[in-house]
């Protein structure tokens, strides 16, 4: 568990990309967080804020949707009004 703790004082600094245990991850990135039974779960980030010299994004969640044969890939659906603050510590992957 992480806690985001901001006060009156708290240097914030916003940036579109940050490197991090070799992965650079970008604004508009989709981040796989979990798996459950075999399905990923992801979320796309939407802002990186930087806390005391540590990564936090703004991540709006998904729906995985299914895996497309044709792509190799997973289809996601963004759920627009649903968001969630993760630090990479919490990533399943980093």
């Amino acid at each position: 568990m992480f806690f985001f703790q901001l006060n009156a004082c708290s240097d914030l600094t916003t940036t579109n990309w940050v490197k991090t245990y070799g992965t650079e991850y970008q604004i508009g990135m989709f981040m796989c967080i979990k798996r459950q039974l075999e399905m990923p779960f992801f979320r796309k980030i939407t802002n990186i804020v930087i806390n005391n010299e540590q990564a936090f994004f703004l991540t709006c969640n998904t729906d995985t949707m299914y895996f497309d044969e044709h792509f190799y890939a997973y289809c996601v659906e963004e759920i627009g009004d649903s968001f969630s603050v993760l630090s990479v510590e919490q990533l399943l992957y980093y």
